[in-house]
């Protein structure tokens, strides 16, 4: 059980004391100072903070999973038509609202981004904003859209041909100009110019290594996506749930990464009335937290994922 408050500050002081003259050295910490910092985690958690996550902006998820790993990896992967992009959109939306957010895109033009918020944000089908064809309601609901995000803190590095070096250069400026810094998003990992090596899977281990390292370093998640192996969609249909062998790979990403997130839609594979419109989230690593799956709403029409529960609510009533 823990403790209360004022009894944690007690033994919080009585090991401050206790390594008062411990040398300090740049590269060891002492476990008394160790033990400092776990207590003050200790004294959060009795607040109802959680310092091993940071919330997702998405309800069921961050109550089953904990949200995201805080200074962690956290690898979005999924097979191509999944939604990656749009998932990984929605959890920056969400960040943006509470500080600065990075997000360097290596596949979408800046434009074709905001152009996905804006349908999501505003409710307006994402080809019709494409095409202008906007009612006057539309159009009420676009302008108010953009106005709302033009204050949220989202910024979109669309520079082509990135590579691994291009990319940790940018984070650490972005982290050195807003250190509130909310969270990196990567679109994505294969897209990356790799660093030279005599195999993939070390080239791939290396950027994967060094994402890691970073997110300590700005002390906030990065979010990197991935694809998943095209030999998934040589399984039989029932059985093209992702798992972690489909990551390309594998073995250096499955071991860096604090948290793994698959997408999966059945109904990309074969639609029927009851699969139409549902996703399945599936936290396949979650190094500080639970494993399992949670079921979200698709909306086609805007690129984007919703709380299930609203979703039905809405589907209901109409």
């Amino acid at each position: 059980m823990v403790r209360r408050g004022s009894e944690i500050n007690e033994v919080s002081r009585f090991i401050t004391a206790a390594i008062d003259g411990v040398p300090k050295n740049a590269d060891a910490k002492h476990v008394g100072e160790a033990l400092i910092d776990a207590y003050r985690q200790i004294e959060a958690a009795s607040r109802g903070e959680d310092v091993n996550f940071v919330p997702s902006g998405y309800t069921d998820f961050d109550t089953v999973f904990g949200g995201l790993a805080r200074s962690g990896l956290v690898i979005v992967a999924a097979r191509p038509a999944m939604g990656k992009t749009s998932f990984a959109l929605g959890l920056a939306r969400q960040a943006a609202a509470k500080g600065p957010v990075l997000a360097v895109s290596m596949e979408m033009p800046a434009s074709h981004l905001a152009m996905r918020l804006m349908s999501a944000e505003a409710g307006v089908p994402l080809q019709n904003l494409m095409r202008g064809e906007l009612g006057p309601e539309d159009f009420r609901r676009a302008t108010a859209a953009v106005n709302r995000l033009k204050e949220c803190g989202l910024w979109i590095n669309d520079l082509p041909s990135r590579d691994l070096h291009g990319v940790l250069a940018e984070a650490r400026r972005f982290r050195r100009q807003h250190p509130d810094m909310r969270m990196l998003v990567i679109d994505y990992l294969t897209l990356m110019q790799r660093p030279q090596a005599d195999r993939a899977d070390l080239a791939i281990g290396e950027m994967s290594r060094a994402l890691k390292v970073l997110a300590g370093e700005i002390d906030c998640p990065v979010v990197l996506l991935s694809q998943l192996n095209r030999r998934l969609e040589e399984r039989p249909l029932s059985d093209r749930r992702p798992r972690m062998s489909d990551l390309r790979e594998s073995g250096a990403i499955e071991q860096d990464a604090d948290q793994i997130v698959f997408l999966y839609r059945e109904e990309v594979y074969r639609k029927t009335p009851e699969n139409e419109g549902l996703a399945e989230i599936i936290m396949a690593k979650n190094r500080n937290g639970r494993t399992g799956i949670v079921r979200m709403a698709w909306i086609a029409e805007r690129a984007a994922f919703v709380e299930l529960a609203g979703f039905e609510e809405g589907r209901n009533v109409a």
